[in-house]
C-alpha cells in the first residue's frame, strides 16, 4: 500500500511538472521578447510602446522566478511527504506486531492460568478448602485421643484379670487385650496416614492458590499493557491516514 501512495504521488508530481513546462515554454517565449524589446529600446529609448511590452515582459520574468520558486517547494513538499508516509507506516506496522505479540502473551497466560484453576479442582476433587482444614482439624483431634490410650499402654500390660485395677477397681480389663491394642494401633496408623494425606492436600493447595494469584496479577499486568499498545496503535493510524491524505493534495 506504501508503494502505491508513492506511486500516486510521483503521478501527481509528474502532472504538476507537465504544467510548469507549459508555462515555462510561455515564459521562454516572453524572455525572448523581453531580449529583442531590450535591443530595440537602446535604439529607441522613446517609444513608449515598446517601454510597455517591457513593462510586461519583466512582470512575466517575476512570475517565472515565482513559478520556480514553487516548483521547488512543491517537490520538496512531496519529497517530504514520502518520507512521512514511509515513516508513519513502518510506526504502524512497529504496533501491530507489538499488539500482535502482546495478546499473544496474553493468550498464553490466560491458558496457564486456566491450567492452574485445573490443578486446584483436581486437588479439591469437589471438597471447599474449609472441608479440608475441618477434616484436618477433626483427624488430628482423634489422634490426640489415640495418643493418650497408648500412652498407658505399659500400664495396660501390668493389668491381670481379676486383679482391681489401681485406677478404677475394675476386675475386668477388656482394654489390656491384645487383639484390642493391636486394632487402636491400626486405628493410629490409619490417622497418622489422613493426616498426612489432608497436609500435602492442603499445603498443595496453598502453593497452586499462590500461583493462581501471581497469573492473575501478571495477566492484569499484560491485559493493561494492550490495552495501552492498542491506544498507540490507532493513534498511528490516524497519523498514517492524515499524512496519505496530505499526500493525496499534491
Amino acid at each position: 500500500e506504501t508503494e502505491r501512495d508513492i506511486e500516486n504521488i510521483s503521478v501527481s508530481l509528474e502532472k504538476k511538472n507537465n504544467e510548469m513546462e507549459k508555462e515555462k515554454e510561455n515564459l521562454k517565449e516572453a524572455k525572448k521578447k523581453l531580449e529583442e524589446a531590450n535591443a530595440y529600446i537602446a535604439l529607441n529609448d522613446n517609444d513608449s510602446d515598446l517601454l510597455a511590452t517591457i513593462t510586461k515582459a519583466k512582470e512575466i520574468e517575476g512570475q517565472l522566478k515565482a513559478l520556480k520558486n514553487k516548483e521547488t517547494n512543491a517537490k520538496n513538499l512531496v519529497e517530504i511527504t514520502k518520507k512521512d508516509v514511509v515513516l508513519k507506516e513502518g510506526q504502524k506496522n512497529d504496533f501491530d506486531q507489538k499488539y500482535i505479540s502482546i495478546k499473544d502473551e496474553e493468550k498464553r497466560e490466560e491458558d496457564e492460568l486456566s491450567e492452574l484453576n485445573k490443578e486446584r479442582d483436581s486437588i479439591l476433587d469437589g471438597v471447599l478448602p474449609e472441608g479440608i482444614e475441618r477434616e484436618l482439624e477433626d483427624i488430628q483431634t482423634q489422634m490426640i485421643k489415640e495418643e493418650a490410650f497408648k500412652s498407658l499402654e505399659e500400664r495396660r500390660k501390668e493389668l491381670r484379670d481379676g486383679e482391681a485395677c489401681p485406677l478404677c477397681g475394675a476386675l475386668h480389663h477388656p482394654y489390656s487385650d491384645e487383639a484390642f491394642i493391636k486394632e487402636h494401633n491400626a486405628e493410629t496408623s490409619r490417622l497418622a496416614s489422613e493426616i498426612e494425606r489432608l497436609k500435602a492436600l492442603k499445603n498443595g493447595l496453598g502453593i497452586v492458590d499462590k500461583k493462581i494469584k501471581e497469573k492473575e496479577r501478571s495477566l492484569n499486568d499484560i491485559k493493561q499493557k494492550a490495552i495501552s499498545i492498542q491506544g498507540a496503535l490507532e493513534l498511528k493510524k490516524q497519523e498514517l491516514s492524515a499524512s496519505k491524505e496530505k499526500k493525496e493534495n499534491y
